[in-house]
Order: structure tokens, then sequence, then C-alpha cells
């Protein structure tokens, strides 16, 4: 499970994160409109509520990095499910099946979709995605196996 905040500006204050900002301990990422997007953390769990300790860990790193982060507002705290793959990478390509996988992003998902997005567009298309996708294929894991299988 991993949980996020969402901060917005006061009236009239600029953004104070102009690009992605990642730490070991936090990830910032500006919004067009002005909004931060703080994550995230990491927790073996399986529901998706949100926990006070989780939004403190996030405050405290997020305002670290960038101290004008304290006067933005608190517009959502969320959690999710972050599903990881069992060698922890990303799962990008198509099975045997023929489906593509856009997958396992885990951590560092919402920081990979728009790049993996594009890629898996052009295997939809049934276009190469790139020679630094080939690590990813789902079919990595069909050696354990006859092929791989969704569900």
């Amino acid at each position: 499970k991993g949980e996020v905040l969402v901060l917005g500006p006061r009236p009239g204050a600029p953004c104070p994160v102009g690009r992605v900002v990642r730490t070991p301990g936090v990830y910032l990422v500006p919004r067009p409109d002005g909004r931060v997007v703080v994550g995230a953390t990491q927790q073996e769990a399986g529901d998706v509520d949100p926990t006070a300790g989780a939004a403190l860990d996030l405050l405290e790193e997020a305002v670290r990095v960038v101290p004008a982060l304290r006067e933005m507002a608190l517009l959502e705290h969320r959690a999710g499910l972050r599903p990881a793959a069992p060698d922890a990478l990303p799962v990008l390509g198509r099975d045997g099946d023929g489906l593509v996988w856009a997958a396992g992003g885990f951590r560092h998902g919402v920081l990979l979709t728009p790049v993996a997005a594009r890629a898996a567009a052009r295997v939809a298309r049934g276009e190469d995605p790139g020679p630094e996708w080939a690590p990813f294929t789902p079919m990595r894991f069909a050696a354990s196996r006859e092929e791989v299988r969704c569900g």
C-alpha cells in the first residue's frame, strides 16, 4: 500500500516546486494547476485506509526538502494498492496470449506512468517499444511456467 498527499497553493501564491523532485524519502510532483503531489509511503497492507502516521512522515520529509510547502493547503490524503512483480521490476509488453501488459510499477508507478503508457501504446499498435523495455517483458516469467497468464 502507498499513501500520497495533494497540496494546493494559497490564493495568489506561486507553486514552490517547478519540477519533479525525488529523494530517498519522498517525491514531489508539481501539477499545472499549482497542486503538488507528495508521495509515497510503502507498507505491506491489504487495506486502502490513509493513516495519520503516513501523512506526518510525508509532510515532514516534504517540508524538509522544500520548506515553502509548509504554507500550502492539504487538499487530499489517499491510499492505494501498488502491485509489484515478483522481481520488483515493471512489466511491459505482450504476453503469450497476446495481452499487452503495463503493470508492476510498484512505488514508482506514478512516475513511470507517462513513459510506460507511450511504450504500451506502441506495443498495442504492433510496434517495438524500444530496446530499453526488453528486460521488462512479461515473458520473462514464462521460464518457470508454460505461459504467463492473467489471473
